[in-house]
């Protein structure tokens, strides 16, 4: 039997740039489609569960359903590592990610607040084990203070507590994302 003291403290994980291309717009309502790739960057301390030994290679399909004061949306994608992480006896390599989320808009343009709920598990073992998948569920506002670009802070939950859940988590982001002009 293996045991570890439990990790506190704030620090900044994992570097992510990611890209998305809309397939179906739906900017004036109704069903949106795109996808999306990304990569993380090991600039996190792996040795605090911050990030990743190596790169990451992200792909989502997305799709969301908008109206003038929501949007629903569905992700599945999967995230590829370069290079396996090692925790206690579990080894983490290629995951299937999943979410489904709600945001609402309380000032048009300005202020939103959102809710998510998002997981992971192992490509070789999709949802066989709860110690190795993930569960979160997410809240927080996020307010763009110019017409694309936004400052969001969450606060979440770990629901299945599989490797590299924490209890609780509290996030805050910057997000560039250029509206298109009709």
């Amino acid at each position: 039997t293996s045991s570890t003291a439990p990790l506190s403290g704030a620090s900044i994980g994992d570097l992510l740039v990611r890209g998305r291309v809309r397939l179906l717009d739906n900017a004036l309502g109704g069903l949106g489609v795109a996808v999306s790739a990304g990569v993380t960057v090991p600039t996190g301390d792996e040795s605090k569960f911050r990030g990743d030994p190596g790169v990451g290679i992200l792909f989502d399909a997305i799709a969301d359903w908008r109206t003038t004061r929501t949007v629903v949306s569905l992700n599945i994608g999967t995230h590829i590592r370069t290079k396996e992480a090692q925790f206690l006896t579990a080894t983490i390599s290629h995951e299937l990610t999943y979410g489904l989320g709600l945001e609402i808009f309380l000032s048009r343009d300005r202020l939103s607040v959102a809710s998510e709920l998002f997981g992971r598990t192992p490509v070789n073992a999709v949802f066989q084990d709860d110690s190795t998948s993930s569960l979160e569920l997410m809240f927080g506002p996020k307010w763009w203070f110019m017409p694309s670009l936004s400052v969001q802070a969450a606060a979440s939950a770990g629901l299945v507590r599989g490797i590299g859940t924490p209890s609780f988590r509290f996030m805050v982001g910057v997000q560039w994302a250029p509206r298109s002009e009709d």
